[in-house]
């Protein structure tokens, strides 16, 4: 489980200099993940609710 406080108004600056929606909730509840090992794939629920916080409806691929 992983929860943000805090959080609200505040933004996100990218690499390009763009700056994100501020944050709309706080506390924000990026969600819950039950798995037997910790991977990219069993965390992208938690970075895909961090970068919807902001605005951003798909999360930045490196």
């Amino acid at each position: 489980m992983a929860t943000l406080t805090g959080i609200r108004d505040y933004r996100v600056i990218t690499g390009d200099d763009y700056f994100t929606d501020a944050a709309w909730q706080d506390p924000a509840y990026l969600g819950e993940v039950v798995d037997d090992t910790l991977g990219p794939e069993s965390l992208q629920p938690f970075i895909d609710g961090f970068w919807r916080l902001f605005g951003i409806d798909e999360a930045p691929r490196s």
